[in-house]
């Protein structure tokens, strides 16, 4: 039978102030003691997993899979977005008193709660503001936030800009050249499910400049890939166009028009069309970039720019193995950048995210990536254009939900 014990009420509320502290030692400090405080209490009723908590306690299973995530985790501070609301932690302390834990645990885990709900409404004003300015204190914390706050940007743009796509795809395939030319990139870029929000909206679906230490540049070779029939030893046909690929593409084929701007810039643009998820269309373009001039920098980079708000993003990257001198990275930046990407410094205008580049080893034993429709036939059919065994390509892949726009997803890399 639980024994009684004598209840207490929680501490009254009183306001601080921190203005001489800093924040996040204080804020960090409170969060940890709200976790080891809550912890000591479902230790003290045996509860190995959430649902013994709902089941011992008594009390609801949302309460209790929150008040379990509040003690349980990774990371030394519990994720904000997990800690309940000033009703439901009473409700939890009651129930635990009501069990037969001890004064001191209750009473200890309450004054903990206290002080992280005056710390959060003094320096916030709200939970919601709270749930921003806390949330970065824990891995968990810090990529719940950063995925709440991406998907309102991405509502917001597909509103204001008139389109959105379900899912954005890039393959960038390198291929090794003589040392004074940087490796030519056979690229593969997909929008899919890509819909208007507004009636006969236009659409830049891709831009691309190569860019040197002295500015942007037309040296280089484009070849649309549809057009490359018997393979890379061919000669390649001069003529850029088309460049959709309509294996993969929906029909009939979206109107898509390409055109060069100033010399340097190329733009594949989807014209004006229907609105509604009904007229959405599928674009895959491919296309081999050759004759780029090396020059003498500390790394390159191939990129992905995010013009179009999208629900999920995928960037692959293959390259020979061996081909370079370390791993390559992957930073995103707030802009498709006009510049030499290291002119001002690889960390110029970089947006911090919770995403990693992942080596996935042997490109043709990569697992699909789920979320981009066709993507295991997609990859297949562009490795044909490496000029080695597939077996010896490696794959390297960065996914995101609903990226920043605009953006531009870099992967710098430095050759042997």
């Amino acid at each position: 039978m639980p024994r009684k014990v004598t209840t207490s009420s929680p501490p009254a509320r009183r306001p601080v102030s921190l203005a001489a502290t800093d924040f996040a030692h204080e804020a960090t400090r409170t969060l940890r003691e709200l976790r080891r405080s809550a912890a000591a209490v479902l230790s003290a009723i045996g509860a190995e997993r959430a649902v013994d908590v709902a089941g011992r306690l008594k009390i609801d299973k949302s309460l209790a899979w929150k008040i379990w995530r509040v003690a349980q985790g990774p990371d030394a501070c519990p994720s904000v977005a997990h800690i309940p609301g000033r009703a439901g932690f009473r409700r939890f302390t009651e129930a635990a008193r009501a069990a037969g834990v001890s004064d001191e645990l209750v009473r200890t885990a309450a004054e903990a709660f206290e002080r992280y709900d005056r710390l959060a409404l003094t320096h916030a004003g709200d939970r919601a503001a709270a749930g921003s300015m806390l949330g970065a204190l824990s891995e968990e914390g810090r990529s719940r936030r950063e995925l709440a706050e991406r998907r309102d940007g991405f509502r917001a743009n597909a509103s204001f800009l008139g389109v959105q796509a379900s899912a954005m795809y890039q393959l960038d395939l390198l291929i090794p050249r003589d040392s004074s030319d940087l490796p030519d990139v056979v690229r593969v870029r997909g929008h899919f499910g890509l819909m208007r929000n507004r009636e006969n909206v236009p659409w830049i679906l891709s831009r691309s400049t190569l860019v040197h230490a002295d500015g942007p540049s037309a040296r280089l070779t484009r070849v649309a890939l549809r057009t490359w029939r018997d393979g890379p030893r061919s000669r390649p046909p001069v003529e850029p166009l088309p460049v959709l690929i309509p294996e993969f593409s929906s029909h009939p084929l979206p109107p898509v028009r390409r055109r060069t701007i100033a010399g340097v810039t190329v733009e594949d643009e989807l014209l004006p069309g229907p609105i509604g998820r009904t007229e959405a269309v599928t674009v895959v373009t491919g296309e081999r970039v050759m004759v780029m001039p090396r020059e003498a920098v500390r790394a390159d980079a191939v990129t992905m720019s995010v013009n179009t708000p999208c629900e999920r993003l995928c960037y692959d990257v293959v390259a020979p193995a061996g081909m370079f001198a370390a791993e390559p990275e992957m930073r995103v930046h707030s802009t498709v950048q006009v510049e030499h990407p290291f002119l001002r410094g690889p960390d110029f205008n970089v947006i911090p995210t919770s995403e990693r580049l992942t080596s996935l080893g042997t490109a043709l034993l990569a697992p699909p990536a789920p979320d981009i429709p066709m993507h295991a036939e997609i990859l297949a059919w562009t490795l044909r254009f490496a000029d080695r065994p597939p077996q010896e390509l490696r794959l390297w892949r960065v996914r995101m939900r609903f990226p920043p726009v605009p953006s531009c997803v870099a992967v710098t890399y430095r050759l042997r």
